[in-house]
């Protein structure tokens, strides 16, 4: 782990996301263990898969950018996740993370101080209610790779 304590590289993430999983399975009640499904409730993982070096390579040519390296070791960990938490429920794949702007267009024009930072978001959830953070905010990288990101509460997660 970073000093931060926060997981940094893929194998920090598998560890991280494994004891979550077992927390999660662990205290979940039984309507939101049904909605899992029964092969998800067997495997005892929200995870999935991680993402191949090509997947991974791909996404990033695709939005033209490299992703946080942080961001880019959990989905080299699981190629998204279900039940994330109280606001966010899922995380995007590879095949599906995109900017904001492209697919939320109508968070971009609130016409607010706040439509240049959400333009420059990257989208990381699917199923979300409440907190983002700014791609455009990263760009700074501090020491260990990971820049200093504008937060906030809307009704998606971004990075």
């Amino acid at each position: 782990m970073t000093s931060t304590g926060r997981p940094h590289t893929a194998e920090q993430w598998r560890v991280y996301l494994a004891g979550y999983s077992a927390d999660f399975f662990r205290v979940a009640d039984a309507d939101r263990l049904d909605r899992l499904g029964e092969e998800r409730r067997a495997s005892g993982r929200l995870g999935f898969d991680g993402a191949g070096e090509d997947a991974l390579a791909a996404v990033e040519e695709r939005l033209g950018v490299a992703l946080p390296p942080g961001y880019r070791a959990f989905l080299e960990a699981s190629d998204g996740w279900l039940e994330m938490g109280p606001f966010v429920w899922t995380m995007r794949t590879t095949a599906d993370v995109g900017w904001l702007r492209d697919l939320e267009p109508d968070m971009c024009d609130a016409g607010d101080e706040d439509d240049e930072l959400m333009a420059r978001a990257l989208l990381v959830s699917a199923d979300a209610d409440a907190c983002y953070r700014n791609a455009g905010r990263c760009s700074g990288l501090q020491a260990g790779g990971e820049g200093p990101c504008w937060e906030g509460c809307q009704a998606r997660a971004v990075l």
